[in-house]
């Protein structure tokens, strides 16, 4: 796609041609189709070593296509562990969330692990 950019200066005004071409998404492929972001909190289990995953609804009717999701866990919970989150299995609708050890250890036991994300659909 051959795309619009513009850099906008502070206090401009921005003509017609700003707004149907430089913010527009179909003429300008830096411009994100749509965007949702949250935070989520996974309890682990009691039985560490497991994988654990929760399913996050994404806002209705506001993807055409199923987004990129990202993930970081928010809080070092459970001490000095690596506790990665990722992100699959993302439809229009949902996507889960899963947390796993860095470091082949297991997951600590019953802890709650907030965990923020950002879905991102770029293009139609």
């Amino acid at each position: 796609m051959s795309s619009t950019h513009k850099t906008f200066q502070t206090g401009e005004i921005l003509s017609a041609d700003d707004v149907n071409n430089a913010l527009n998404p179909d003429t300008a492929d830096h411009i994100a189709r749509a965007i949702a972001a949250g935070v989520t909190t996974i309890t682990t289990n009691s039985s560490p070593g497991t994988v654990q995953a929760v399913t996050v609804p994404l806002p209705s009717g506001r993807f055409s296509k199923p987004p990129i999701v990202v993930t970081s866990v928010a809080t070092a919970a459970g001490g000095t562990g690596k506790i990665i989150s990722r992100g699959y299995d993302t439809t229009l609708t949902t996507t889960k969330i899963c947390l796993f050890m860095g470091d082949g250890q297991n997951l600590p036991s019953s802890q709650s692990v907030p965990v923020s994300w950002i879905a991102i659909q770029m293009d139609a």
